[in-house]
C-alpha cells in the first residue's frame, strides 16, 4: 500500500509546493496570481483526505493471486504488446518522431481512432505490464522465459515514448510497481525505485523535447510543481467563491468527451459553451496567453481535484468534495486489496481503474469522469480483454 498511498500523497502535495514557490518567488511575474488563502485551504483539503485514508496503512502485506499457466499468459502478453507498439507508432509515433508533430495536435486530429488510441495507451498498456508481472510471479513460471517479460516491458516503454507524453512512460509502470511491492517491506528499494523513475522521466523528456539532461531536469521540476498548480491557481483567481451553477453543471457533459459534448449541446467544438464542459480548457482560455490553443483543445493547464472543488463549491464548501474524494478513494483501494489475492480479473480491474481514472482525477480534476460513459466503455473493454487473455486460468 506504500506505493498507492505515496502516489496519492505526491499527486496532492506537489501542486501545494508549486503554489508556495509562486507565492515566494514568481507571483509578480507569472500569468496567474496565487493567494495564501488558496494555499492554506489546499493543505486543509489534503489533510481531510488523508485523515480518512489512514486505516489503509495497516494493509502492509497483500499476496497476489497465483496464475496456473503463466508461461502461455506471458506469451499472449508479448503478442499483444507487439500489436500495441505497431498501432501507437502508426497512429502517433511516426508523426511525433519524424515529422515533429506536437502531441496535442496529434490528439485532436485522430478522429475515430482517438477513443481506441486513448484506451490502448491509458488502459491496455499498463494492464499488459501488470498481467506480465503476475505471470512471472507465479510459482509455475519457467524462469528461462524471463526474456519475454523484458521484451514486453521494452515494447510498452517505447510505445509510451511514441505518444509524446513524458509522464506516460512512468505512469504505465505504476500498476506493475504496485503489484511488485504488495507483499514486500523494502523501504530502501522504494527510495531507489523512486529515483530510477525520476531519472527515467527526465530521460524521456530529453527525447520528447530534444533537450539536454540538465534542461530536462529543470523542466520536470517546473512541470511537477509550478505548472502543475497553475490551473488551480487560475481557478482560485477567477472563481474564489465558486462558479455559477449553470456553468459548473456543464462539467457533467465533459464526461462525454471533448468531441461528443459539443454535439449534445448543438454547438461547435470551439464554442464557449463547449469549452466550459472542460475546466482545464476553460481556465486556460481565461488566464493563459494562448487562447487559440485553448479553443482548439491543443493547450490545457492542469486543474487539480482541489481546483475543481473550488470551482464547484467555492472556498467555503470545498470540504464536501474532499470528504467524498476520501471515501471514494478508500472504497476503490479496499476493493483492489480484497480481490487481487483471489481473482485476477476483479483485482486488475480495480487496479487499472485506480491508476487510469482515480489518480488522473486527483491530478487533473473531472469528478464526473469517475463513472462517465467514456470510462465505463473503456473499463468494459478492459474487462473483456482480461477475460479473453486470462481464460479463467488462475487459482
Amino acid at each position: 500500500m506504500k506505493i498507492i498511498l505515496g502516489l496519492i500523497f505526491l499527486y496532492l502535495v506537489l501542486p501545494i509546493i508549486g503554489q508556495w514557490v509562486l507565492l515566494d518567488f514568481y507571483n509578480d511575474n507569472y500569468f496567474v496570481t496565487a493567494s495564501w488563502s488558496l494555499f492554506w485551504n489546499n493543505i486543509v483539503f489534503v489533510t481531510l483526505i488523508f485523515c480518512f485514508l489512514l486505516p489503509l496503512f495497516k494493509y502492509s502485506s497483500v499476496h497476489c493471486v497465483d496464475i496456473v499457466k503463466p508461461n502461455k499468459l506471458l506469451f499472449r502478453c508479448l503478442c499483444v504488446s507487439v500489436l500495441v507498439i505497431a498501432f501507437v507508432f502508426y497512429v502517433a509515433g511516426y508523426d511525433f518522431l519524424f515529422k515533429g508533430a506536437y502531441r496535442g495536435d496529434i490528439r485532436v486530429s485522430l478522429g475515430f481512432l482517438g477513443p481506441i488510441y486513448a484506451w490502448v495507451t491509458t488502459y491496455l498498456s499498463p494492464l499488459l505490464l501488470a498481467i506480465a508481472y503476475l505471470s512471472i510471479n507465479s510459482k509455475n513460471f519457467n524462469r528461462k522465459k524471463m526474456w519475454q517479460f523484458y521484451l514486453v516491458f521494452l515494447l510498452i516503454l517505447l510505445s509510451a515514448i511514441f505518444t509524446g507524453y513524458k509522464s506516460r512512460v512512468v505512469v504505465n509502470l505504476f500498476p506493475l510497481i504496485t503489484l511488485f511491492f504488495l507483499d514486500k517491506k523494502a523501504n530502501l528499494k522504494l527510495i531507489l525505485l523512486a529515483g530510477i523513475s525520476f531519472v527515467l522521466l527526465v530521460f524521456a523528456t530529453t527525447l520528447v523535447r530534444d533537450a539536454d539532461f540538465a534542461s530536462a531536469y529543470q523542466f520536470i521540476l517546473y512541470r511537477m510543481s509550478i505548472l502543475m498548480s497553475a490551473g488551480t491557481v487560475g481557478v482560485g483567481q477567477e472563481f474564489p467563491n465558486g462558479a455559477p451553477f449553470d456553468d459548473s453543471i456543464l462539467l457533467a457533459l465533459g464526461s462525454l468527451g471533448n468531441k461528443l459534448a459539443p454535439v449534445v449541446l448543438g454547438v461547435d467544438f470551439s464554442d464557449m459553451l463547449a469549452v466550459k464542459t472542460n475546466l482545464s480548457r476553460y481556465i486556460t482560455y481565461l488566464v493563459y496567453a494562448d487562447t487559440e490553443g485553448a479553443l482548439a483543445g491543443t493547450v490545457n493547464l492542469t486543474v487539480t481535484s482541489y481546483g475543481e472543488a473550488i470551482y464547484i463549491f467555492g472556498m467555503k464548501w470545498y470540504f464536501i468534495y474532499a470528504i467524498f474524494s476520501a471515501f471514494f478513494i478508500r472504497y476503490v483501494v479496499m476493493k483492489f486489496i480484497k480481490n487481487i489475492s483471489v481473482n485476477p480479473v476483479r483485482g486488475l480491474m480495480y487496479l487499472i481503474y485506480f491508476y487510469s481514472v482515480v489518480l488522473v482525477w486527483l491530478n487533473s480534476g473531472g469528478i464526473w469522469n469517475l463513472l462517465g460513459p467514456t470510462v465505463i466503455i473503456y473499463m468494459l473493454m478492459s474487462y473483456l480483454f482480461l477475460i479473453v487473455i486470462l481464460k479463467g486460468k488462475f487459482n
